[in-house]
């Protein structure tokens, strides 16, 4: 399957920074754990990852390992819009800037393609786990009203407080603790 305008992938993003490269299979699992909790809701089906290599994208194989310049999209459901890119950069340093510095590092950033609900808390929790408990940066606050948050404040400030019956009515629920306007 051909993508032909991937670039519309990341106009709704959350940065971080990363301790260095991702497994995977890792990241899937934990990024589901985290969207269970987030939306107060146990039957979180399996996270799905395929890579996007030059225009194409391919099913992401068992044991892979996430690095720098490589792109996933991840989902959920497919039907509902659940489909998130996560993209890992290095950012190197120049002259005596070193790894230290604010900007320099490895560094992740999950794109929403489409305005869902289930996407918004898909890469919400993907962010969350990728990050382990670092910063995540909102710059276009789409989740939380301000830029720059501890991974725990922003786990806070979306994490539903209500059961849901199903997944969707869990992702309507996340989407009414964002900023208004976003995940409709």
């Amino acid at each position: 399957m051909v993508l032909h305008d991937w670039g519309s992938l990341m106009s709704i993003e959350l940065d971080f920074r990363l301790n260095g490269p991702l497994g995977v299979d890792d990241l899937l699992q934990r990024s589901r754990l985290v969207l269970s909790r987030m939306l107060n809701y146990s039957d979180v089906p399996k996270l799905q990852a395929q890579e996007l290599r030059q225009g194409t994208i391919i099913p992401s194989r068992a044991g892979q390992q996430l690095g720098p310049g490589q792109m996933l999209l991840i989902s959920i459901d497919e039907q509902a819009g659940g489909t998130v890119s996560f993209v890992m950069t290095e950012v190197p340093g120049i002259g005596e800037r070193t790894s230290q510095d604010d900007e320099t590092g490895l560094w992740g950033t999950v794109g929403v393609k489409t305005r869902v609900p289930l996407s918004f808390a898909l890469a919400a929790s993907v962010a969350v786990a990728a990050v382990e408990g670092g910063e995540i940066l909102d710059e276009g606050l789409y989740w939380i009203r301000t830029r720059r948050n501890a991974a725990s404040v922003f786990t806070s400030a979306v994490t539903v407080d209500c059961e849901a019956l199903s997944l969707l009515q869990a992702a309507e629920a996340f989407s009414q603790r964002l900023p208004q306007g976003t995940g409709h």
